[in-house]
C-alpha cells in the first residue's frame, strides 16, 4: 500500500513538472503569438525602432498580452523634441492589436488609436496621417503597416515616469 502511494505521488509530481514551465509566456517568440496563447500566463514583449536622418528618434512599445486583452506602453522620443509617452489598452485578434494610446505630450493628455501587427518576429505599426480639417492625426483603413519595430529585451527599456 505504501509503495502504491509513493508511486502515485511520483507520477503526479512528474506530470506536474512537465506542465510547469517557469518561462512560459514571458519569452515567447513574437512571430508565433496568437490569440490561442490566451490560456497561458500573460506574455510580455518589447520592441524598438529608430528613425530620422541619424537614427536618433527612438520609439518603443511594450506589450503585455493576456489572452485577447493587450495593455502596455508606447513611447515616441524624437531627437531634441517633446516626447509622447503613454499607455496602451486594447485587444488582439489573430496577429493584430487594436488599441487606444493614452499619452501625455507637452503636459497635455490625449488619445490616439494604434494598430499593430505581428510579422516575422517584428511588430509593424500603421502610421498616422494629418487631417487638416480636424487638426489631428488619424489612421486610415488604407494605411500600410510601414513602421517596423524589432524585438528588444524589456529590461533595456527605461520605465515610464508616472
Amino acid at each position: 500500500m505504501i509503495k502504491k502511494i509513493g508511486y502515485t505521488a511520483l507520477l503526479i509530481a512528474g506530470l506536474t513538472a512537465c506542465n510547469n514551465n517557469p518561462g512560459n509566456g514571458t519569452s515567447k517568440d513574437s512571430a508565433s503569438i496568437t490569440t490561442a496563447d490566451s490560456a497561458k500566463a500573460p506574455i510580455s514583449l518589447c520592441f524598438q525602432r529608430y528613425a530620422g536622418p541619424l537614427r536618433q528618434d527612438t520609439f518603443t512599445v511594450h506589450l503585455i498580452i493576456d489572452g485577447s486583452n493587450v495593455t502596455g506602453e508606447l513611447v515616441e522620443m524624437p531627437f531634441q523634441k517633446d516626447a509622447r509617452r503613454g499607455t496602451l489598452a486594447g485587444a488582439m485578434k489573430d496577429k493584430t492589436v487594436t488599441a487606444t494610446w493614452s499619452y501625455i505630450q507637452e503636459g497635455q493628455q490625449d488619445t490616439l488609436p494604434v494598430v499593430l501587427k505581428f510579422k516575422d518576429g517584428n511588430v509593424l505599426q500603421q502610421p498616422y496621417q494629418y487631417d487638416a480639417k480636424t487638426g489631428r492625426e488619424i489612421l486610415k483603413d488604407t494605411s500600410s503597416f510601414s513602421l517596423e519595430f524589432t524585438p528588444v529585451d524589456c529590461t533595456k527599456i527605461p520605465k515610464q515616469k508616472s
